[in-house]
Formats: structure tokens, sequence, C-alpha cells
């Protein structure tokens, strides 16, 4: 993993005890199923939320996410939840 994904699964995790922390795969499957496990919602938030759109999207990138996959996913699993306007940018261009 790269720096960036240390760093935005750190911020993720940050507020969780270990034994509830979230990896790059849980990350992924959710992406691209467009679905969370409710006992890794807040974390999945956290991840989508309080991480930088450079860093999201570099995560994105490293991990064989499209702008569509994470632009559905956002819509669908966090937007109803939390809002992250910048992130919601990407969508624009």
């Amino acid at each position: 993993m790269g720096k960036l994904t240390d760093l935005a699964l750190a911020t993720a995790n940050s507020s969780f005890k270990e034994e509830h922390w979230i990896s790059a795969c849980d990350v992924v499957e959710a992406v691209k199923t467009r679905k969370i496990e409710e006992s890794k919602l807040l974390q999945l938030i956290d991840f989508f939320t309080d991480n930088s759109v450079e860093t999201i999207w570099d995560f994105c990138v490293n991990h064989g996410i499209d702008l569509w996959e994470l632009k559905e996913f956002y819509e669908k699993c966090i937007k109803p939840y939390a809002v992250n306007r910048e992130l919601e940018e990407l969508w624009k261009f």
C-alpha cells in the first residue's frame, strides 16, 4: 500500500477500536458492490468525508476504482448520511 492509502485508512479508523478497523479490501468491496455492512458504515463514512479528495482519489486509482464507480457508491451509500462537497466537485469534470 502507498502512503496515501495508509493515511486514508488511518483517518477512517482513528475513532474506532482496532477490532472494528476497515481494510483496503473492505473499502474496495463496498465501492464495487455499492453495499456497506452495517458494522462498517461509520468507518466508511469517515473514509469518504474525513480524507482529502486527493487521498480518496489516490486510493481509488491504486485499487482499480473508476470515477463513476466512486460517484455511484458515494451518492447511494455515503451521501444519505454525510456530505463531502469537495469530493462532489470531481463529478463536474
